[in-house]
């Protein structure tokens, strides 16, 4: 459906229930021109945002008492830590 087709609120309300697909030949012709340092820059800036969300999420659930959740936000967020570590690595070894 298309907003311009839109003329009720159960007509948006469907409309916005619709998964929008990620802009991501956007995000590939933007990162196609990077240098090598730059790269790395990038990748390692996404993964250090990933976890700080997920530690984000871990004091929510800390907070709210969700140990079941918690310790599976913890385990990914140390997976993250490490994937930061190794291509921090990896950077410095070029």
């Amino acid at each position: 459906m298309n907003l311009s087709e839109v003329t009720t609120p159960a007509e948006l309300i469907e409309q916005n229930n619709e998964p929008t697909p990620p802009a991501t030949s956007r995000l590939v012709a933007l990162t196609n021109d990077l240098s090598l340092e730059d790269t790395y820059d990038l990748v390692l800036t996404l993964v250090q945002r990933l976890g700080d969300f997920h530690q984000s999420v871990i004091e929510d659930l800390k907070s709210e008492g969700d140990l079941d959740r918690l310790v599976v936000w913890a385990a990914d967020e140390q997976t993250l830590h490490h994937c930061h570590d190794l291509i921090h690595q990896v950077c410095n070894n070029e």
